[in-house]
This record gives C-alpha cells, sequence and structure tokens, in this order.
C-alpha cells in the first residue's frame, strides 16, 4: 500500500548525539517543547519566541555567549536533587507550596521534596518512608511528620497513603462543625462498618460529606486525560488511508547565521544545527512507523480486529534496531476515525503473543462496565478470565498495569465506592 523509504542519507549526516536524540525521539508533543526548552536554557544561541524555536547565532564570542548562558541559569537550583521529572501541573501546584512557611527549613523542604518524588498521579503517596528516611540522613519519625504537613496542601487529601487517610485530609479543610467532624471522620475509619453508625445524629449529613470527597486526589487533574493531542493522525481521504505527523506542539526550529569566533560559539551553533535536524529525523521516523501502522492494521482502521505486529517487524522495514522503534512509539498517540490509541498498543510484541494490549485492555473495561455491583471482578478473577478468552498467560501485575491504564480503580475500592453510592 504505501512506499516506505527513509531517508537514509539524511539520517547518515546527521552527527547523532545520544544525549540529544534519545530525548528528543522518545519525548511525546507535549514533552517535546519541555525538551526543547530545556536545552534553550543550556544553548545561549536557541531562544522560544512567539511559540516558535530560533536557533540564533550572533557575532559575538565566548566571553559574551557564557554570560548569556549563564544569565538563563542563574534561577536553577544548585542541589539536583531537589528538580523534578515531573512537571506537570499537578506535580508543579505541589511543588510551589513546598516552598512556603509549612515546610520552613531547607531540610524540611527537602524530605517534602523526597516524598513528593513518591506520590504517584492519584495523588497518594505509595513510597517507603524508611528508605526516604535513610536518604535525608533522618529519622522515619521527622519524614512521617513532613508527610503529615501535606494534609495542609492543595489539592486537598494529596500525600496520603490511601483513600481513607486522604479523606481524613480533606475533611481537615472543611469548615464544618465538630460533631460533624468527628463522626465523619470515624465513618471513615470505620469505612467497612457503616451500618453501626446509621443511629447517629448527623448520620445522613456525615455520608453527603464523604460522598463528596475525592477518591482520587488528584483526580481534577488528570480527569481530562483521555483527551491526548495526538502525535499521527490516520484518516481515510477517500482511496486510501492518509497519515499525517501532527505538528501540534507549536513551535520549529531554524538555525541562522553562523558565529565569526569563539570555540564556544561555534560549539553551541553546530548543536542547534544537528537539534534542528534531529527534530526533522523525529517527524520522519514518526511518519514512517506510522505508515506501517497503516497497512499492516488496515483491517482494524476499516473497524475490524487487530492483526499481531512486532516491533522487530517494523524495524527489519525501516531499517532500525528493536529499542529504536520502542523509543520512538513511547508516549505517542494516533488519532483515527475509532478514537485516539497509544502507538504501542498496535504492537502484540511487549507481551510476547499474539494479542496486542489495546484488544486485552477493551476486554477489562468491558468486564468491570458489566460486572456485578456487590461482588467487582478482581485482578485474579480477570487473569483466570482473560486466559480463557484469548488462551494466553498474563501475569496479575500486568492486568493490574492495564486496568490503571484504562482509569478502573482496585476492586475492593470499586466495591467501597458502589456501596458509597447505593
Amino acid at each position: 500500500m504505501f512506499d516506505i523509504k527513509q531517508s537514509l542519507a539524511h539520517k547518515q549526516n546527521l552527527h547523532l548525539s545520544l544525549k540529544l536524540w534519545l530525548p528528543i525521539l522518545q519525548a511525546g508533543g507535549d514533552e517535546l517543547e519541555k525538551t526543547v526548552e530545556q536545552i534553550c536554557m543550556e544553548n545561549p544561541y536557541i531562544d522560544m519566541m512567539a511559540s516558535k524555536v530560533v536557533a540564533t547565532s550572533l557575532s559575538v564570542g565566548d566571553k559574551k555567549a557564557k554570560k548569556n548562558l549563564q544569565q538563563k541559569t542563574k534561577n536553577r537550583l544548585d542541589n539536583d536533587a531537589f528538580v523534578l521529572d515531573r512537571d506537570d501541573s499537578f506535580y508543579l501546584t505541589v511543588e510551589k507550596q513546598i516552598d512556603s512557611h509549612i515546610f520552613p527549613t531547607e531540610f524540611s523542604k527537602k524530605i517534602a521534596f523526597e516524598i513528593l518524588q513518591n506520590i504517584n498521579e492519584d495523588g497518594f503517596f505509595d513510597g517507603n518512608i524508611h528508605e526516604i528516611a535513610a536518604k535525608c540522613s533522618t529519622t522515619s519519625e521527622k519524614v512521617e511528620n513532613i508527610r503529615q504537613r501535606f494534609r495542609m496542601l492543595e489539592p486537598s487529601g494529596v500525600g496520603a497513603m490511601d483513600f481513607k487517610e486522604s479523606f481524613l485530609f480533606q475533611l481537615d479543610n472543611l469548615e464544618i462543625d465538630n460533631e460533624l467532624y468527628e463522626l465523619s471522620c470515624e465513618m471513615v475509619l470505620h469505612f467497612d462498618e457503616l451500618d453501626k453508625f446509621t443511629s447517629r445524629e448527623y448520620f445522613k449529613e456525615a455520608l453527603k460529606i464523604i460522598g463528596g470527597l475525592k477518591t482520587q486526589p488528584a483526580l481534577e487533574y488528570f480527569e481530562d486525560s483521555h483527551c491526548i493531542a495526538p502525535d499521527v493522525t490516520i484518516a481515510f481521504n477517500g482511496k486510501g488511508l492518509d497519515v499525517r505527523v501532527d505538528n501540534f506542539f507549536g513551535f520549529d526550529l531554524s538555525v541562522v547565521e553562523a558565529p565569526k569566533s569563539g570555540e564556544f560559539s561555534k560549539e553551541k551553533y553546530k548543536e542547534a544545527k544537528e537539534i534542528s535536524g534531529l527534530i526533522a529525523l523525529r517527524k520522519t521516523t514518526l511518519h514512517n512507523i506510522a505508515k506501517v501502522i497503516a497497512e499492516k492494521q488496515f483491517k482494524f482502521f476499516c473497524g475490524g480486529s487487530m492483526t499481531p505486529l512486532k516491533m522487530q517487524e517494523v524495524a527489519d522495514m525501516l531499517g532500525f534496531n528493536q529499542s529504536t522503534i520502542s523509543r520512538a512509539v513511547s508516549n505517542k498517540y494516533i488519532a483515527c476515525d475509532r478514537g485516539v490509541f497509544a502507538m504501542k498498543d498496535f504492537f502484540s510484541s511487549s507481551l510476547g503473543i499474539e494479542v496486542a494490549p489495546f484488544e486485552i485492555k477493551e476486554f477489562i473495561k468491558k468486564c468491570i462496565e458489566t460486572e456485578e455491583r456487590g461482588h467487582p471482578i478482581s485482578d485474579e478473577e480477570m487473569q483466570i478470565v482473560i486466559q480463557k478468552k484469548f488462551g494466553l498467560h498474563i501475569v496479575r501485575r500486568t492486568i493490574t498495569k492495564y486496568r490503571d491504564e484504562i482509569g478502573f480503580a482496585s476492586s475492593k475500592e470499586r466495591k467501597k465506592y458502589y456501596r458509597l453510592c447505593a
């Protein structure tokens, strides 16, 4: 269907730097801008202005160039341990609050940042208090004391170890009278025994308050995460499938005017040209991989089932290593008439089986949506059902991973939620 030819000459002419190439290749569209922004901070000849990245090269020597670089980076933290890898809105919101009177000393801030590094996307702390204590050369009691201060942060409930503690954190921030507050806390602590509170005064009011609490502290930051801006669009054009790489991240990279003096300037100018070429190569690589997917998964795009497709097969067709294909499809999404899908879901190689992860996820979704509320299906039960349905064995942790990725809580949490909503 497609005449797929990778521009090897273009690729070979670039003196690829793995330090630059791998982050650019692996980054999703939203992450690419952040990656380039970081590069801009380290290269005085690259500036991001008016939604565009312009690699500029002024006729200046090393002295002025280095001064420009120092000016750009003067606000960066000296201690790399304090730099968070995850800088989306949720983590930034919490990070900004750590730099406040709630954590008055540099040491308390350091511990708070370590705790933040161990908070998952649901807003729960899933790290190890003892390991953080050892890393910060302090006691577990001190770390726990700092974690408890997270009850004063937004979003309310962040940093809790589970939904019960998160509810308690949230209740602390509500302006309700003491009797109602104490009853609500008791009901949360004995969530499996709510029946014994029915005769208590304010029971209905407390139940209503608990029902309004967030089961996931960070839900508001990720509830629209399914509305992902796709990296690639595959659509029918009247004759066949049209493949387009979407440049939605809103910037272009251009390199202008070579430097006239200074080894530092020449080195940074060369880096700017290389970055421009690497971003162009990233787009070409994504386009060619997407064309293979469109060809091999043609039935799926027509409304049918997916065809088994291994990453090694695509790597052989395009002249890459399998690891390059794996990095290229990581964090990337394809939009088509059937919705938006992760590129990796079009491959079966990740499981070593002839069923695409997408089909497994869809099956899990249907099972949960049709489950009995009195007996939600557990991951262990799901494992058995999938084995019978598809004739394959998947370990339980993979089922848990897929369930989390499609946005469903565990069977125990779903059962408690169903009971609360009854």
